[in-house]
Parts: structure tokens; C-alpha cells; sequence
């Protein structure tokens, strides 16, 4: 069973829009949601609790946490599915049948580790103003800054306890430290959906402003330096941001 993690504080629009998404998913195959929320003042406990009250399949909870990777450590330790996937405040699937699809790999191959898709970030017009095409897996890429989109990116629950989830050390960048820890030289059976699977809305922690992404730049370092030591590829500082400013001329040529 594939297990989906909503993270939420004080988005209640972005959570409506995402709960919605959800719902709207047309397949017959079992799934769990888990939602924490880091006990909101906006209208978001109103949400859940209406979106939770019709569906058997929801596991909530919502109280005051540390921040937003410390609530995604929360919620891995509250999914019971054999994998996880994150799909976070404000983040929908691009399509009804996004879901089914990726349920429909873990289903047909009991082996897959990590099922991952493409990407298009939004704005809050729902215009797509960067398109992040993910590609097929190569160990190598990792060396370049490479990594798949984080939301919806689906991994078996036993690799994510066996490098300990998210640390929280890192303000912007754990996301980044986690799937390079769980991808960097290990054996794992990957598979690379060829299509879109999530429209994530723009101004997440470490793409709201570039003084937030060239911090964010300094924690993938960082991550890298505690990971492999003197190894560390340091031309990913300048290679990680221009890929992104590839994707976003594609978009507009």
C-alpha cells in the first residue's frame, strides 16, 4: 500500500486545493493519506476534519511542531504503506489518473524502490512558469546537482528508515539531503514515469527568493561535505541553479 504525506501550517487555501486533488483521483486501488498539521489558526483544521470525516483511509493529526521537516519525520512515523510519498500543502497531481499510475508501478513490480515522474511548478494563476523534466536515473547526474522533484517521488518505507528520515539540521535543503542519502551508490530498482505527475505551487522554503536559493545552494553543499567529505563535486553550486534556469527558459521559448 502506498502511503501519501500532507504537510500543512497555516495554508488553508493551498490545503483545499490539494485535498481536492485527492479526492478527485480516479483509481481502485487502497492508499492512505496522512495529513499533519502544525496546529493551524487559519481555517485549515475546518478542511481536514470535513475531508477526513467522509474517507476511512485518512490518519491526521495536528499539533505544534519544529517546522516543515519535522512534521514530514512525523508523518513517515504516522504511514503505515509498504511506500511513501509526499504531496505537500498546495501541491496537486496534474491529471485524475496521476496517482493511479504510480500505484499501478509498485503493483506490477513488487521489487521497485523509488518511482519518480516529471514536475511543473505554478503560479497562483495556475500558469506553469518552469517544467522540471526529470529524466532517466543515472548515479553520475547525482554529481551535477541532479535530483527527482520530491513531491510525489515514491520510495519504499524500509530505505527511508534505514537513512533516518529528514534532518533537521538543515533549514531549506533536507529534502535534498535525504534523497541524495537514500540514491547516492546504492543498489536500489528505480523507475522513471515518463509524464507530469504534480503541479507544485511556487515559494516553497528554498525557491521563494534567490537569497533563499543561493542559501539553499550553501546547504546542498553542506549536505555533500558531511555525505562524502573532501569528495565533494563543488561545481554543483553553479551547475544545481542553472539547470533550473534551463527549465524555465523551456518554458518560455
Amino acid at each position: 500500500m502506498l502511503s501519501i504525506i500532507t504537510v500543512n501550517f497555516n495554508n488553508a487555501a493551498g490545503l483545499k486545493q490539494t485535498l481536492k486533488s485527492v479526492s478527485q483521483q480516479v483509481t481502485n486501488c487502497k492508499f492512505e493519506h496522512v495529513i499533519v498539521d502544525g496546529k493551524s489558526t487559519d481555517e485549515s483544521i475546518v478542511f481536514i476534519k470535513n475531508y477526513s470525516s467522509q474517507r476511512t483511509n485518512v490518519n491526521w493529526l495536528s499539533e505544534s511542531d519544529n517546522g516543515i521537516y519535522y512534521a514530514m519525520n512525523k508523518g513517515l512515523s504516522m504511514a503505515s504503506g509498504d511506500h511513501v510519498a509526499f504531496l505537500n500543502s498546495g501541491d496537486i497531481f496534474a491529471n485524475s489518473t496521476s496517482l493511479d499510475s504510480i500505484i499501478k508501478e509498485i503493483n506490477s513490480d513488487p521489487e521497485l524502490d523509488f518511482i519518480y515522474g516529471d514536475l511543473c511548478f505554478v503560479d497562483k494563476n495556475s500558469n506553469i512558469t518552469r517544467k522540471w523534466q526529470s529524466g532517466i536515473f543515472s548515479n553520475a547526474k547525482l554529481y551535477f546537482g541532479w535530483m527527482p522533484p520530491h513531491p510525489m517521488t515514491t520510495i519504499r518505507k524500509e530505505f527511508i528508515e534505514k537513512n533516518l528520515g529528514f534532518d533537521i539540521r538543515y533549514e531549506v535543503a533536507a529534502d535534498y539531503d535525504f534523497m541524495l542519502r537514500v540514491l547516492l551508490g546504492k543498489k536500489l530498482k528505480i523507475k522513471y514515469v515518463n509524464s507530469v505527475l504534480v503541479h507544485m505551487e511556487m515559494g516553497g522554503v528554498s525557491n521563494s527568493s534567490i537569497l533563499r536559493l543561493i542559501y539553499a545552494n550553501f546547504e546542498v553543499m553542506k549536505c555533500w561535505f558531511r555525505l562524502r567529505g573532501g569528495r565533494t563535486p563543488f561545481w554543483i553550486f553553479f551547475t544545481k541553479p542553472l539547470s533550473k534556469l534551463i527549465q524555465i527558459r523551456k518554458i518560455k521559448s
